[in-house]
């Protein structure tokens, strides 16, 4: 009776390599056929159309500007700002603005852009 060959290291790298080659093979074709090398092209001039809208919408008067909005919310809750986002989806315009406070815990504040009013405050100071 024969026995079944012994796996030794170099046919168990070998054998692997051969694996792991045929998956990334895959997954690149996978990815080109997902549209993969045209996603990141649309994200800055998304992010640069947004920049403009705030903009615009302080220089018109219908928003605070930022640094006023951030000066009343850090005297409320102190701490460092992560995150700010101005939200135009309702009436009246939010930004919402997420802080960590000094023990660490993350703050979501939520405030009328056009009074500079804090409307919510999310989250343990």
């Amino acid at each position: 009776m024969r026995s079944e060959p012994k796996l030794n290291a170099p046919f168990i790298r070998r054998s692997g390599a051969r694996a792991y080659l045929w998956a990334m093979r895959m997954l690149l074709i996978l990815l080109s056929f997902t549209g993969f090398a045209g996603l990141p092209a649309d994200v800055p001039a998304q992010a640069q159309s947004d920049r403009q809208l705030a903009q615009d919408a302080t220089d018109d008067g219908q928003v605070k500007p930022l640094s006023e909005v951030l000066h009343a919310v850090k005297a409320t809750v102190p701490g460092q700002v992560l995150d700010v986002q101005l939200d135009k989806s309702g009436k009246p315009w939010t930004y919402r603005i997420r802080i960590r406070g000094e023990k660490g815990n993350v703050v979501l504040v939520v405030v009328d852009a056009e009074s500079g009013r804090i409307l919510s405050t999310k989250g343990n100071r």
